[in-house]
């Protein structure tokens, strides 16, 4: 959460120099141009990050199904021995996989 408070920082300072550029001269324009170029890099970052690390997300999420399905399978072969884990893996499965 550190990490994004200096980018949401620097966003808000660049908004307020956006909207506060007065004129209509031509160097009043470029710098407004430029500054709302920043701000759409700024909006475009989250999704470059997301986009960047689906891949991994997705593995991840393909490792934790993978183990509680073996957890699951673990569960059946000796359900006496299990009982309260049984109950607790299929109220985490419930809310996890749903």
């Amino acid at each position: 959460m550190l990490a994004c408070r200096p980018r949401s920082v620097a966003n808000e300072f660049t908004y307020r120099k956006w909207n506060n550029v007065k004129g209509s001269d031509i160097r009043t324009a470029q710098k407004r141009d430029e500054l709302l170029s920043r701000l759409q890099d700024f909006g475009h970052s989250n999704p470059n990050v997301c986009r960047r690390n689906v891949h991994s997300l997705s593995e991840a999420h393909d490792l934790i199904t993978a183990i509680n399905e073996a957890l699951k399978e673990a569960i059946k072969a000796v359900p006496e021995t299990f009982s309260a884990v049984t109950w607790s893996a299929e109220r985490f499965a419930a809310r996890a996989l749903a």
